[in-house]
């Protein structure tokens, strides 16, 4: 058999383009992480003499790519939310970002991307937005097999809107989805995978009392204490006994939603008595079981425990503002059946004016059906996909086609070969 030098020739050159190309490319990676290092630090300290030094390095390069321009507007659009906390400059930087990036190829760029955009969206309080943008997000991670945390990351995100939203059924459905996807999680460090599935059964149990179905709201409240009493962290005893403290004040009221109201009192001292880290859920247990001394007309305790809660220094702290509007609720409802008038009025002005604050921020959660945005991002995912479907299938026509073509064209090719050869034997 003859050795077709050119051949040869071809394939040496394919060899040495393939090698260069893999190192220009690896050059070029290394090139734009070093300028990002360097941007980074002095973008901590001064936005724009870092931005001008991205702009400079990027200048300086003659071989920029796309994605690259995305990586530098990820980077500032994420140091002006986190560093700055200026989301409405962000949203410029992202939306260019997206703008660079090409969807097909980088489909992860683009899920951070999304997650992102959503976060700076809650940053600006357009929280149906941002449900959109996790959802998405969600979206393209189940279909690019993401990391399980990542996954159940996005769960959780999707699930606190719809919570804050009270749509606690669809948000029990994603707090779920999150369980299912951490338990998968194979790890011996408490933080990435017995946290969050704690964290995930207590919102569950939380939706369902908020959505009054009590006796559901008892059963996962119980399974998250299991959790907790199954564990085997003998170093982190501390991060336990704060999640067992917090689910115990809740599964406490819980009895006493059911009537049950000895062992409601037993609870919630329970919780008390390990709670020595978690002070604004000991204020929260602390009025539960004010809220239960009410029912039982037991003034003395009552007024003993709004002290308590009222006196603390981190009474005051602007995290507490639900917890406040709960004590002054309690208290003047409390000073009005003893008939003490005077101090009943001054708590119902307190309770009004912190319960008219949070009506306003809470009616932005509503301003937007999430329901009707999440059918919307289905339709149009489902569409994509249908799109996707109906080109592949064309694709497959179109290779049929021309494979029946070529198969008829060789048979021809084969029988003119044929007849020629009879013509010379």
């Amino acid at each position: 058999m003859k050795f077709n030098l050119n051949h040869l020739a071809i394939l040496w050159c394919f060899i040495l383009f393939s090698c260069n190309s893999e190192n220009d490319e690896i050059k070029h990676a290394a090139y734009i992480d070093s300028i990002k290092i360097i941007a980074d630090a002095k973008l901590r300290v001064n936005f724009d003499e870092g931005s001008k030094y991205f702009d400079s390095a990027y200048n300086a390069y003659p071989n920029l790519k796309e994605h690259d321009i995305f990586q530098k507007e990820f980077l500032l659009a994420s140091t002006k939310l986190l560093n700055y906390n200026s989301p409405d400059s962000a949203i410029m930087f992202i939306n260019r970002a997206i703008d660079h990036l090409d969807q097909k190829i980088h489909q992860i760029d683009l899920m951070r991307a999304y997650i992102l955009k959503a976060n700076i969206l809650m940053a600006q309080e357009n929280y149906g937005e941002a449900f959109n943008y996790f959802f998405l997000a969600k979206t393209i991670s189940e279909k690019e097999k993401a990391d399980y945390k990542q996954r159940a990351w996005l769960s959780v995100s999707l699930a606190n809107i719809l919570f804050n939203q009270k749509k606690y059924n669809e948000a029990i459905k994603y707090y779920t989805n999150a369980y299912q996807l951490y338990s998968k999680i194979e790890t011996n460090k408490i933080t990435e995978r017995h946290v969050p599935l704690q964290q995930n059964l207590n919102n569950i149990a939380l939706s369902y009392e908020r959505s009054n179905k009590i006796d559901s709201a008892e059963k996962w409240y119980k399974k998250a204490i299991k959790l907790i009493d199954d564990s085997n962290f003998p170093n982190d005893e501390k991060i336990l006994t704060r999640f067992k403290s917090i689910v115990l004040g809740n599964l406490g009221f819980v009895y006493y939603k059911k009537g049950e109201y000895a062992l409601a009192e037993k609870t919630l001292k329970q919780s008390l008595a390990l709670n020595k880290y978690e002070k604004e859920d000991e204020f929260f247990t602390k009025i539960k079981l004010a809220t239960l001394y009410a029912k039982q007309n037991r003034n003395t305790e009552i007024e003993s425990l709004i002290k308590q809660v009222q006196t603390d220094k981190r009474f005051n702290h602007k995290s507490f503002h639900e917890g406040r509007k709960r004590l002054y609720e309690l208290a003047y409802n409390h000073f009005e059946r003893v008939d003490n008038l005077s101090r009943a009025y001054g708590y119902y002005k307190r309770f009004h004016y912190i319960k008219d604050s949070l009506d306003i921020a809470s009616s932005l959660l509503a301003n937007r059906d999430i329901n009707r945005e999440f059918l919307k991002l289905s339709q149009k995912v489902e569409i994509e996909s249908l799109k996707k479907k109906h080109e592949l299938k064309s694709l497959y026509l179109v290779l049929t086609v021309s494979l029946t073509l070529l198969s008829l064209l060789s048979i021809f090719l084969i029988l003119r070969n044929v007849r020629i050869n009879k013509k010379h034997i």
